[in-house]
């Protein structure tokens, strides 16, 4: 008796297979930039309903500063980051709703809604005119957020960060926004193939995955969500802070157009890409001190 299966099914199964072993393989691989730090606290709060997990180091007589992570960034990618600002400012560095260990957002939050986040996450820490650093999907939340609250910001720095729609995505980042849609949408994938997909796309620890985590995590991935901000209205000073080696995620010829747009502000370029800051947080956190001071 001759099993039989159709086109599709094959395909969604040879792509999960495929999936599973770059998942697994990436597992293994060592991790980036983790050291220990012990002037860093690990502090849970709730914002607009949302139970989020935040860093905070540094003196908090120093200059404020918030750093907002890129998609996929893990746990364990934010201690060197936060730990090398922590040395001239005082930062707090939230792990987003829907990230990491944060609590998902139900329904699914706009980036205009993460701007009030953003918001309320000053108020709660009592800070005044921080200088935002976004890097990749933070850069996204950071440009909305000055953009409606200009009095609320020091200094904007977008490091290689996720551009607005009038800037054509990427093949490679259109493929993988599609490849992980498709595995979460299918009814044929297991849920522990969409669980290893949730991990690594999101970041999220598998202990912090309940059912109701995974459900919401679902819907935002499906979730298509609106970036129109005009660079031209943003009101406050921004750099932009770019790598020349990223090809395939944000192109330094999209910075460099940016920068064009840019009202007070300018390009910085090194050598890198989106995770360098958490490769090698020294490097990128010099450049960045040396820009905005």
């Amino acid at each position: 008796m001759k099993l039989k299966f159709s086109k599709r099914k094959i395909l969604v199964v040879t792509i999960a297979t495929f999936l599973l072993i770059v998942l697994l393989f990436t597992r293994i691989s060592p991790s980036l930039g983790v050291r220990s730090h012990k002037n860093i606290s690990t502090q849970v709060v709730t914002l607009d309903g949302v139970k989020t997990y935040i860093l905070v180091g540094g003196d908090h007589e120093k200059q404020p500063l918030i750093f907002l992570h890129a998609m996929g960034a893990q746990e364990n990618w934010l201690p060197s980051v936060v730990g090398e600002f922590s040395k001239s400012y005082f930062i707090i560095a939230p792990e987003i709703p829907g990230y990491i260990r944060s609590e998902t957002p139900s329904p699914v939050w706009s980036y205009e809604e993460y701007g009030e986040w953003l918001k309320d996450l000053e108020e709660f820490y009592h800070i005044e005119k921080p200088v935002i650093v976004g890097n990749s999907l933070g850069g996204t939340i950071a440009t909305v957020f000055s953009n409606k609250y200009p009095e609320k910001v020091k200094t904007l720095v977008l490091l290689d960060s996720a551009t607005t729609q009038d800037f054509k995505e990427t093949s490679f980042v259109s493929y993988y926004k599609k490849f992980n849609t498709v595995l979460i949408r299918s009814k044929l994938i297991p849920l522990f193939v969409k669980k290893l997909v949730i991990e690594n796309y999101l970041g999220t620890p598998k202990s912090f995955l309940s059912d109701e985590e995974v459900k919401n995590k679902i819907a935002m991935i499906n979730k298509t969500r609106e970036f129109t901000t005009r660079y031209e209205d943003l009101n406050v000073p921004t750099f932009l802070v770019w790598g020349r080696d990223d090809t395939l995620i944000h192109p330094i010829s999209y910075a460099r157009e940016i920068a064009t747009r840019l009202q007070q502000g300018r390009l910085i370029e090194y050598k890198g890409s989106v995770t360098t800051i958490y490769k090698n947080p020294e490097y990128v956190v010099d450049i960045i001190r040396a820009a905005i001071e």
